[in-house]
């Protein structure tokens, strides 16, 4: 199924009479291409666009060139690449007052400190967003509205996260932006499982519909096959066999697990390997591989403390904390037990700082959207 958004797009383009307007739907296509996964068509579209642009400069080119390869750089997980990229962006379109790529590129500025849980600095972007973009922007407002959503849902703040939920809706809708609504099915699907998963090994409260993961998580798969992503065709699985395992359908998740993990990297899952290792040592322990359980535990335990979010850190100690246990060293799970109460207990007060880092979102939305 052809997105509206890419019609639109090729209809703009073969109408374009302008040389540098062209370029600049060819840029706005280029960040379409790699939002979709389609990698080698969008740069194509950026290796032709990064040579007349530097022979021919425009700023407003300029900007959607930077934020067409700072896209690229974010699906492909090169998140510094990314940030640089886009905050290049943000301050050449702050200089000319280009408001609406100011507000487009904060937004993605919003969207990689979520990522990096830098809480702070993605209040003040997504505040920028939601000030500058005006009510048609929904490029600005759908990425900015979809932080949100992840934000509140990552704080188990259901309500508040299901109206943000809804507003992605509402701007892909007016956008007909198949990428957008991919990406809100994936990230809900995904924190919907660490919610469920946190609830289990940390006693994190979420009032999750637990029966409902594995049906969200197909559901996205088929929502991609039928509009033609390919971006996350490797992080559905991995969401699935992250559901088998908490059900205990151990045989399965290492089937997927040993199947997609190693091509999880090349889409930007890198930082999560450890937390699949953790999942695949527990498996082989309860399907009484005691070696391979060690060796995976031991495996997941190298993690780099600096980009692993904080919640994941505190699964892979628990983790270790039962299967060191069950293995009968009791120093080990003892020690991780440690390191997964602190851990935990600093997951919390992320979400209370989410609680309350929010509501300058909301004021901003609310003065600004409303």
């Amino acid at each position: 199924m052809t997105s509206r958004y890419l019609t639109e797009l090729d209809a703009a383009l073969a109408e374009a009479s302008d040389p540098t307007d062209r370029d600049c739907h060819l840029a706005e296509k280029a960040a379409y291409l790699a939002r979709r996964g389609s990698i080698d068509e969008a740069c194509t579209i950026l290796d032709a666009l990064h040579k007349l642009n530097h022979s021919s400069p425009n700023l407003r080119l300029s900007v959607l060139v930077n934020l067409a390869d700072g896209q690229l750089s974010f699906v492909r997980g090169l998140t510094s690449e990314a940030n640089d990229r886009i905050r290049r962006a943000h301050a050449l379109a702050a200089a000319a007052s280009v408001s609406d790529l100011q507000a487009r590129s904060a937004a993605w500025l919003g969207h990689i400190a979520y990522g990096q849980h830098q809480f702070a600095q993605m209040f003040q972007r997504l505040v920028t967003s939601f000030r500058l973009a005006k009510r048609d922007e929904y490029q600005a407002l759908a990425r900015a509205a979809l932080v949100s959503a992840q934000a509140y849902h990552l704080a188990n703040l259901r309500k508040p996260s299901e109206q943000w939920y809804a507003r992605v809706n509402d701007y892909a809708a007016a956008l007909g932006d198949d990428t957008v609504r991919s990406a809100r099915h994936h990230n809900r699907a995904s924190i919907q499982v660490a919610n469920i998963r946190n609830a289990q090994l940390g006693h994190i409260k979420t009032d999750e519909p637990t029966g409902m993961a594995l049906i969200n998580v197909d559901s996205t798969a088929n929502y991609d096959a039928m509009v033609g992503a390919v971006g996350q065709d490797t992080f559905t699985p991995l969401l699935r066999a992250q559901i088998l395992v908490l059900e205990e359908e151990f045989d399965q998740a290492l089937d997927i697990y040993n199947q997609q993990i190693d091509r999880s990297r090349a889409q930007g899952l890198g930082r999560m390997e450890h937390l699949f290792l953790a999942d695949t040592a527990w498996c082989n322990l309860r399907l009484g591989r005691q070696s391979e359980a060690a060796r995976d535990i031991n495996l997941a335990l190298g993690f780099d403390r600096d980009h692993v979010h904080i919640d994941d850190a505190a699964t892979i100690y628990s983790r270790a904390s039962n299967i060191f246990d069950q293995l009968g060293d009791s120093a080990g799970a003892t020690a991780n037990a440690t390191l997964a109460a602190d851990a935990w207990a600093k997951f919390v007060a992320v979400q209370q700082e989410i609680a309350g880092g929010m509501q300058l979102v909301e004021a901003a939305f609310q003065e600004n959207q409303l």
